[in-house]
């Protein structure tokens, strides 16, 4: 069995492909990658031990048109050389995860009559899963909201997202003592992202003294961009920094996901799919600044189940936060009942679920 698969542009379409490609290879498969030739490709995608080709390809620019000139004659390139690659590897089936260069390999799959699926990661449909929609086999969910947006509604799959083994296996316990944390102290993990997110930050500042009274410990992951202005910011504050703990990163996230008891953060798509894996209760403040608002559908998955509660971030302060954050960590109960909740969607095979569809697809070729 030949597979190709194609997914470029950011991690979020990238690591997916690789867990999936990763089941496939384990089982036998022969797996071949597409993706963009970015440097977050070539770090990812090296380390799997297949074939990987990289090409230059964007999408349309919607706000500077005659841009797109030269943007259809890159990813025309970009085109021919994909189809040679098909040509030249054959593949049985194709799986795309999203990025506009899996548009490109998955064309280039159809127009030689070679079957393949779409894995959609978020509740809303990107752009590339929408225009590929027409010809795909199966839909590969994460999340049926998704499933209404779509031109066949009926070849959706809920598979969920594949999701780290180091997740699945963290225990609380374990974890807090691995990070030496208290063993019956409530425990909060607040993350904006790698980068950060200055607006979270900002709350997060404010909640650090309230915290520090109600004896609750904070692991703030400030990111990246916004380290330096964030210690600035809490200069004043006396706190604990074993009970208030500050970094860029949080670089061991399974463990710490584990040991905590709500985590507040964004609502990105693996974000929210490793919070319903592990069943972690959650405050989440959707991204404003996402592609149709995907994010807040992201969260409303988990809120219409009662998994998890959403501020949006134009209401967000850090009294409002610490107040709702307050009102859950000092009930057990309803934590008990949050993390029940999202047992529907808390999926920890997504790799093999669509490993089955493709197989399903290939024994009906």
């Amino acid at each position: 069995m030949k597979v190709l698969i194609s997914g470029g542009g950011t991690a979020g379409h990238i690591n997916p492909a690789i867990a999936i490609g990763t089941y496939l290879q384990n089982e036998g498969a022969e797996v071949l990658y597409i993706g963009s030739d970015g440097a977050l490709e070539k770090k990812l995608y090296s380390k799997t031990g297949c074939p990987f080709y990289g090409f230059e390809s964007k999408g349309l620019d919607r706000k500077h048109l005659l841009r797109n000139f030269k943007i259809l004659s890159t990813d025309f390139q970009a085109y021919k050389q994909i189809k040679k690659v098909v040509a030249d590897f054959r593949p049985d089936v194709g799986v795309s995860t999203g990025g506009y260069i899996s548009a490109l390999s998955m064309y280039a799959l159809k127009k030689k009559k070679i079957p393949f699926l779409v894995h959609e990661q978020n509740a809303y449909p990107g752009l590339t899963t929408k225009m590929l929609s027409k010809w795909a086999s199966y839909y590969a969910l994460a999340f049926l909201e998704a499933k209404p947006y779509l031109k066949y509604p009926e070849r959706s799959v809920l598979t969920g997202n594949p999701i780290r083994q180091e997740f699945l296996s963290a225990e609380k316990k374990a974890a807090r003592k691995k990070l030496n944390l208290p063993e019956n102290a409530p425990v909060v993990l607040c993350f904006g992202g790698s980068l950060g997110a200055l607006k979270l930050n900002e709350a997060f500042a404010k909640i650090i003294p309230l915290a520090q009274k109600d004896g609750i410990t904070l692991l703030i992951g400030t990111g990246s961009r916004y380290y330096e202005e964030f210690m600035a910011q809490i200069k004043e504050y006396s706190y604990d920094p074993n009970q208030i703990r500050i970094t860029q990163y949080i670089e061991d996230m399974p463990n710490v996901l584990a040991a905590c008891d709500v985590a507040i953060t964004r609502a990105g798509a693996m974000t929210v799919s490793e919070l319903c894996a592990i069943k972690k209760p959650s405050i989440l403040i959707p991204s404003p600044n996402v592609t149709a608002n995907h994010q807040d559908k992201n969260a409303h998955a988990l809120v219409t189940l009662g998994g998890a509660v959403k501020i949006s971030e134009t209401s967000l302060t850090g009294d409002g936060l610490y107040e709702t954050l307050h009102a859950l960590v000092t009930d057990v109960s309803k934590l008990q009942k949050m993390s029940e909740a999202l047992t529907p969607l808390s999926i920890t095979d997504g790799d093999k679920r669509v490993g089955e569809l493709v197989r399903k697809i290939i024994s009906h070729t």
